[in-house]
């Protein structure tokens, strides 16, 4: 059992032409996606980039972080997890 039958969608920044942190990359996905941001959570590796821009426009955030770097920032993300498998358990809850 893999984790695809839980991801609605993949939105690329590329495709649209705009670079995140902005909001039109995650404002565009949750569109397509017909959801509200408390509807969606955003799963990425960078936090100034993933985890930030969905937060600014009031998604959840997951950091993935696979070589286990300390956050030495004041961006916060709301999960964490080190291991792709790891997302099974955040979308059980």
């Amino acid at each position: 059992m893999g984790i695809g039958k839980f991801i609605d969608s993949f939105t690329f920044s590329y495709y649209l032409r705009d670079r995140k942190p902005k909001a039109k990359i995650f404002l565009t996905a949750l569109e397509r996606m017909n959801l509200t941001p408390n509807q969606a959570i955003m799963v990425g590796d960078s936090l100034s980039a993933d985890v930030l821009g969905a937060q600014r426009v009031g998604m959840k955030s997951v950091w993935y972080n696979p070589r286990g770097r300390e956050n030495n920032t004041e961006i916060k993300p709301d999960f964490e997890v080190r291991r792709i498998h790891h997302l099974l358990s955040l979308c059980t809850r």
